[in-house]
């Protein structure tokens, strides 16, 4: 219930006090609540039938025994501003798709797609693939687990080129897109980088070149922070008589 409603249910409020960051409250219907203080004081000026409340210790007056103290509303410790269990705010959980030229090693942009649910606690990203080759047409899609989470989708096509549908768009390479660091990170062994789908060769991964793209870049640090491994997925739009020049990395990085 909000926290207006819920005071607004109690009747005259007849007595509260501050102990320590909790306020404690009683109304005429002898309704009692013990709850954190940032959740209920901008609500306690008027929030009763008829009488409004001031901040003065004045009002601070104990009418209630010790006895009804303790019978205090326990499941109303579930009204502070944070649920239980959330995994908003700072516990965000996502990935980053960082996009480096297949040739140039170029940085050409990234996007972070937040997740439903916290990734997998593994050093790996843990992903499911759904790949459909190209006997003239196919596609590949990857999905962050546990929760599913579509990450990336894009078709191939046999002959021909194909087209990336998720994401759709990504933040272009500016320094006001994806600020720089003043020493750039050092280079990871080859056992930090995952590879996310076998569509080339080991030894025909730059893993230097594409490293130095992004090394400066201040989201790779903050993703680095999780101690997941380097995901890196190349996305081949397309193939048979391709150009590789149609083709990109994708640096995935998870947290």
């Amino acid at each position: 219930m909000p926290t207006e409603l819920l005071l607004k249910t109690l009747g005259n409020i007849r007595f509260y006090q501050t102990i320590k960051d909790y306020f404690q409250i009683s109304s005429t219907e002898g309704i009692f609540l013990f709850a954190p203080a940032p959740t209920f004081q901008k609500h306690l000026l008027s929030v009763g039938k008829g009488e409004t409340l001031t901040k003065t210790k004045s009002n601070m007056k104990a009418n209630i025994s010790v006895a009804l103290i303790i019978s205090l509303i326990p499941f109303l410790m579930a009204c502070p501003t944070k649920d239980d269990g959330d995994d908003t705010g700072d516990n965000t959980h996502s990935i980053a798709l960082l996009k480096v030229d297949f040739t140039t090693n170029t940085f050409e942009g990234g996007k972070e797609i937040d997740l439903s649910a916290n990734l997998t606690a593994t050093d790996s990203i843990p992903l499911r693939i759904d790949y459909t080759a190209p006997g003239d047409f196919g596609s590949i899609a990857l999905y962050a687990q546990p929760s599913d989470q579509l990450v990336f989708d894009g078709t191939i096509i046999w002959m021909g080129k194909g087209e990336m549908s998720f994401p759709s768009s990504f933040a272009s390479p500016e320094p006001e897109n994806f600020p720089r660091l003043a020493v750039p990170l050092e280079q990871p062994s080859a056992s930090d980088f995952q590879k996310i789908f076998d569509n080339i060769e080991d030894k025909e991964i730059d893993y230097e070149g594409i490293w130095d793209s992004i090394k400066h870049l201040k989201i790779v640090e903050d993703y680095r922070a999780s101690n997941k491994r380097i995901g890196l997925f190349l996305y081949t739009p397309s193939v048979g008589i391709g150009d590789p020049k149609d083709w990109d990395w994708y640096v995935m990085l998870g947290k």
